[in-house]
């Protein structure tokens, strides 16, 4: 016989009566925890959290690969983009105490790691959740002194919070790939307004002219999502006129929405639009 688990922001509870353990975004490090329960009750284990501002420090891991990891440096998300559920199924944005970030990475340092992914839903932003506000660019400057890695990378940045504070230390650093991905998602900008994403097509271009004049060589990737609500098609050429013009590489995950999709999409907006 075999148990049936699920992780996530769904209603499984009421939609999927054979599962048997069900728990939230928050809580995933009580797995093994959860699953003793189910063992022992023989019924059906519910374990989700509305929110939180707990963070769990010191989890074991298994890393894919010997060299290389990704070190989570803060969760959820301030920003509520209209297309995005992030902000309601993983709570408001938390930082990671540095000292802890710091930590983790040493340990991976002396275990054979040489290169970090830094993570978070807008890395950008780190740090002002702490209570000794912190930037992001203070906390690359603390992973450098690190000896052992020899690469740092981190991912994803937000192109209202991207400093200039951020740009000099990139360029400066000898550990710091020459690499960044910042998601443009719309080359106009009525939709990016539409999107709720708080910076204008102008501001990216002045983001990427910044870029390449600080950090010549660097590479830039960014996200597009083809076939947002009320789209025009004389403007849909210029979210690809924003790549060729600053020879910026797409991901080939392109956001792509069904017609279906969009109709949900464009109601959500104006509900929010109503309140």
């Amino acid at each position: 016989m075999y148990d049936a688990g699920t992780g996530g922001c769904g209603k499984t509870e009421k939609s999927y009566r054979f599962v048997d353990i069900i728990f939230g975004t928050h809580n995933i490090y009580k797995f093994a925890e959860l699953i003793v329960s189910r063992m022992n009750s023989g019924k059906m284990v519910i374990d989700i959290w509305k929110d939180t501002d707990k963070i769990v420090e010191d989890l074991p891991s298994e890393r894919k690969y010997p060299f290389k990891s990704g070190v989570n440096i803060m969760f959820g998300c301030n920003n509520f983009c209209s297309y995005c559920i992030v902000p309601y199924v993983r709570g408001r944005e938390r930082s990671r105490d540095p000292k802890a970030i710091i930590r983790e990475i040493e340990r991976l340092a002396e275990d054979g790691v040489v290169e970090v992914m830094l993570l978070g839903q807008n890395v950008n932003s780190y740090g002002k959740t702490l209570e000794h506000p912190m930037t992001f660019a203070q906390l690359l400057r603390e992973i450098e002194k690190i000896d052992k890695i020899e690469r740092i990378r981190f991912m994803t940045s937000h192109p209202k919070d991207l400093s200039d504070e951020l740009i000099e230390v990139m360029a400066q650093s000898k550990k710091i790939c020459r690499h960044l991905h910042l998601p443009v998602q719309s080359g106009s900008t009525r939709i990016l307004e539409k999107m709720n994403r708080r910076y204008t097509k102008e501001h990216y271009l002045k983001l990427v002219e910044k870029l390449r004049k600080a950090i010549p060589d660097i590479s830039l990737t960014t996200d597009i999502i083809v076939g947002f609500p009320e789209r025009r098609k004389k403007i849909s050429g210029k979210r690809w006129m924003l790549c060729v013009k600053f020879n910026m590489i797409v991901r080939s995950h392109l956001s792509i929405l069904s017609v279906q999709e969009r109709l949900r999409l464009l109601w959500k907006i104006r509900y929010r639009m109503m309140l």
